[in-house]
């Protein structure tokens, strides 16, 4: 739908004089764009017709259109179009995420690409199920909103960051401007499990610090858990140094 398509109707005078040729195409609401509609072809001319297609409805089209010679002769010819809905193929729809043993990232990204086979823009809106405080939510997607040029394609990225209390699958609804939705599961690796990791102590007291002169203090993160748990800190306040930033702690062992 939408799109704008062009062909040539062509018609050649093999008579001695001129012939004035008229197209009856523009009255179908489909084919107004079509130019010109009659044209005075001289002897051993040729009269060339652009007939434009284009309607903002899914049918199968189907006209006979008329066309005249000197006002005396008619003949026929018909136009068939079929006019298909906007649509976008996603390279996948389930993408599942898994953190390998020795990656420290907070976060895992993966890739879905949205095909537009189609010879018009598909715009699409991107949505998933309402976040709030007590229903956070752990995938996000970007861009969130976009178009993919006709016959060209379009990487999605969906991020996918363990937080707690949200839930390890998501379904993202990608809704298509003038055509079919299409859905996307992100999950995580069914192997991973909820961490948990504790510290000795909650408070770190520093006490008298001279200028210029640091001062170093630790604690234990230890995980209690049977699975292994990555921890990494906030950016602290400035003149604030941790190491590590991030770690990978052992199921039942612990990092100072």
């Amino acid at each position: 739908v939408l799109t704008t398509v062009r062909r040539s109707f062509n018609i050649a005078n093999d008579l001695l004089t001129n012939v004035l040729i008229q197209v009856d195409a523009a009255d179908e609401e489909e084919l107004r764009g079509s130019t010109p509609q009659s044209q005075v072809v001289p002897p051993n001319g040729i009269a060339g017709f652009d007939l434009v297609f284009s309607s903002p409805d899914v049918q199968s089209f189907r006209r006979t259109i008329s066309y005249s010679l000197n006002d005396r002769y008619t003949y026929k010819f018909t136009i068939v179009a079929e006019v298909v809905p906007i649509d976008v193929e996603l390279s996948t729809d389930e993408l599942i995420f898994n953190f390998e043993e020795e990656d420290l990232a907070p976060c895992l990204t993966m890739p879905v690409t949205l095909h537009n086979h189609g010879t018009y823009m598909a715009e699409f809106e991107c949505r998933g199920p309402a976040v709030s405080v007590k229903r956070p939510v752990a995938f996000e997607v970007e861009p969130a909103r976009a178009s993919v040029e006709a016959g060209k394609s379009l990487d999605v990225e969906i991020t996918f960051t363990p937080t707690l209390g949200a839930a390890n699958e998501h379904m993202f609804t990608f809704i298509v401007e003038g055509g079919p939705s299409r859905t996307l599961l992100c999950k995580a690796d069914a192997s991973l499990q909820e961490a948990k990791l504790v510290v000795d102590l909650k408070k770190l007291d520093f006490g008298n610090v001279a200028v210029g002169i640091p001062k170093t203090m630790s604690f234990l993160v230890k995980n209690p858990g049977n699975e292994a748990a990555v921890f990494y800190w906030d950016e602290p306040p400035p003149g604030v140094l941790i190491s590590p930033f991030q770690e990978s702690v052992p199921a039942g062992g612990s990092v100072e």
